[in-house]
């Protein structure tokens, strides 16, 4: 059932979870960032509208680097989303109207499916 938020670090265990949850929204954060801690309560607005399609992983920068570099993440605050276990779209940054446009873009993706 959709709507789980799992903390992930290896691209094993994403690679498996995404086996299962093929509706993902990965959030890449640091605890030290600044910019991550504005965005968090706008992820988790958003989220919450769509967390009946998608679950969420949680990627902490210093502790998953494995999958930062797997996803080829290369700025704090990233968030991507994957429909069907393919990615989908991305945005780096904590601007309220990029991380709506990032949810409207993946929910488009998602009911086109």
């Amino acid at each position: 059932m959709p709507g789980n938020v799992m903390v992930i670090q290896t691209r094993s265990a994403f690679k498996e979870y995404l086996k299962t949850h093929p509706n993902l929204i990965v959030k890449f954060t640091a605890t030290w960032c600044g910019p991550c801690k504005v965005a968090k309560p706008i992820v988790e607005k958003y989220f919450e509208q769509c967390n009946h399609i998608f679950d969420m992983v949680i990627v902490d920068a210093d502790n998953g680097r494995d999958l930062v570099n797997f996803l080829k993440v290369k700025a704090f605050p990233t968030l991507c989303s994957f429909v069907n276990s393919g990615i989908c779209h991305s945005v780096i940054g904590a601007v309220d109207n990029e991380i709506l446009e990032f949810f409207k873009v993946t929910l488009h993706k998602y009911t086109e499916n």
